[in-house]
């Protein structure tokens, strides 16, 4: 054997078991890559479920308050479609009284002339039968109609201020039930899993009730005027100005020039008096003035005190005549006092009407299942090379997540391009902006602003680290 061949058995001989060295070693660096990774991610899942919570939290909380804001809504137009009944009502019997007196008296004349005397009659029968139906049907309807729509007027106006109060509240409760369903109890095993920060989200919710609180504001006394004016928008062509409303002049041989002239409008005298007339007159020219003298008339007023303050045709004398049978309905409050969002006067106002809400979410460390929390390698003793500790060392031991999510009103426009919310269109198409008159009120997430971290740092007390989760 040569001197080569030996001495490479003698060099292979002394280099064995070296490989097995090197695997021990790549084994040991994987296995603390594989502790590493596992620990990265169930820290990762772990803030994973805290953003989940936190968003869910949030969301739920500004889904309450949207619904909330569209309730007030309903109710708002529920007050206003009652306040329309109404002027409706008080129509109609103002209607009927005009139609009775016209009735009358058209028959009275016509039944003294021969061949139509007895269409005179049968006038008189109809104007009779609408003189019974208002003193006993209209007239009756017209207070039970006050006395309900007070009612409610009451009752809506409770809850609107409860919901003004305590919204926030309701809002907060939802976010508390969120989070709390995000916690796990299967067979005996619970999941600690999220909960809210307390400090945080008190520091965040009680700025948020402020905010909650001047989003709304009711508007009563003289500030009714937009009430009024949607109530008047609201009323149908018959409740704001009867049809058959004409003038016409004439002049008969050897006699003065005259004329007869019908009305029929109902208008809001002020916040609290509606009155509604219908007249069908008749005037003829004199040296001293125009003379008139009714040929049918109603009038009913619905006030909070009785007073009709004023006619509506003061300097016709010929209406004091049937000023006995004008109906006077009182007890009514006048214009409902409602809550709206305050006028915003910019667009820019306008388009940001709402208002934010946020939450804290927490974990703790000990609810992640890393090496740490199973205690695997942590004891010293086992090896003379000491333990394999790989600790996380989160902020304040816990990972921490925030949430936000705002309130906000829009309606879908056809411009939008959403074939989805066709009915809901607008019929002019107009951009329509918040108000507690439409229920179109929604909420969506928002990301969190540097000023919101900022709060919940101090809060939390912690300054701020790379190694602090945010969403």
């Amino acid at each position: 054997m040569s001197f080569r061949r030996r001495h490479v058995r003698a060099t292979a001989r002394a280099q064995r078991g070296q490989a097995l060295i090197w695997l021990i070693g790549v084994m040991g660096a994987a296995i603390a890559v594989l502790y590493g990774i596992y620990n990265v991610t169930q820290v990762s899942v772990g803030k994973e479920k805290a953003v989940n919570a936190a968003d869910t939290a949030a969301l739920a909380g500004a889904k309450v308050e949207a619904r909330m804001l569209n309730l007030m809504a309903y109710n708002n137009r529920s007050m206003i479609a009652n306040e329309v009944a109404l002027v409706q009502f008080a129509s109609m019997d103002a209607w009927l009284g005009y139609f009775a007196k016209t009735a009358q008296n058209i028959g009275g004349v016509l039944e003294w002339i021969p061949y139509v005397n007895e269409i005179g009659v049968l006038l008189k029968e109809f104007g009779d039968a609408a003189q019974y139906a208002r003193d006993y049907v209209t007239t009756y309807a017209l207070d039970a109609v006050i006395v309900a729509t007070e009612f409610e007027k009451d009752a809506l106006g409770i809850a609107h201020g409860l919901i003004r109060t305590g919204g926030w509240m309701v809002a907060r409760d939802a976010a508390k039930a969120t989070v709390a369903a995000n916690r796990a109890n299967f067979n005996g095993h619970d999941d600690a899993g999220v909960a809210l920060e307390s400090t945080a989200t008190d520091l965040l919710v009680g700025k948020h009730s402020y905010d909650w609180w001047n989003l709304t504001q009711m508007y009563s006394g003289s500030q009714r005027d937009e009430v009024a004016k949607v109530i008047q928008d609201s009323r149908d062509s018959w409740s704001t100005n009867r049809p058959g409303q004409w003038y016409m002049n004439f002049t008969v041989p050897l006699l003065p020039p005259q004329g007869v002239k019908k009305l029929g409008p109902t208008v809001l005298a002020d916040f609290d008096h509606w009155q509604t007339e219908d007249t069908w007159e008749h005037w003829i020219w004199t040296p001293s003035g125009n003379k008139w003298s009714t040929i049918g008339d109603g009038r009913t007023n619905v006030t909070t005190d009785g007073n009709d303050k004023g006619r509506m045709a003061p300097g016709h004398a010929g209406q004091k005549d049937a000023q006995k049978d004008e109906k006077t309905h009182r007890y009514w409050t006048g214009m409902p006092s409602l809550y709206d969002l305050p006028r915003y006067k910019t667009l820019k106002e306008k388009q940001a009407a709402g208002v934010d809400f946020a939450v804290v979410v927490v974990r703790d460390q000990s609810a992640n299942l890393t090496t740490s929390r199973l205690q695997m390698g942590h004891d010293p003793g086992v090896s003379p090379i000491g333990a394999s500790n790989m600790d996380e060392r989160l902020a304040g031991d816990r990972v921490a997540a925030i949430g936000n999510a705002k309130t906000f009103f829009e309606r879908p426009a056809a411009t939008s391009g959403d074939k989805t919310g066709k009915s809901l269109f607008r019929s002019d198409t107009s951009k329509e902006y918040g108000s507690l008159y439409s229920p179109y009120w929604e909420a969506r997430l928002l990301t969190v602003d540097s000023g919101l971290k900022l709060s919940v740092y101090t809060a939390l007390k912690i300054t701020p680290k790379l190694s602090f989760w945010t969403p």
